[in-house]
């Protein structure tokens, strides 16, 4: 798919083929990194996102159960 996709291969749409090309770079590296896979299965892209950001998958955050309290 990544050759198919290629911005080279596809003149007639340049922007188009590079928004595909990145898409498919993306979930390469996604698919590829078993550490990347398994948040990518337990939260979907978003996750990934936030891990890649530095934060929590579940996007839940961090804090113990005293904070709620406090």
């Amino acid at each position: 798919m990544a050759i198919k996709f290629h911005p080279d291969k596809n003149k007639d749409d340049p922007d188009g083929a590079k928004k595909k090309f990145q898409a498919i770079a993306n979930a390469y590296e996604t698919l590829s990194d078993p550490e990347k896979r398994r948040v990518y299965d337990q939260h979907g892209e978003e996750g990934v996102k936030r891990q890649q950001q530095g934060g929590d998958p579940s996007g839940h955050g961090h804090f113990s159960h005293e904070d709620m309290f406090n």
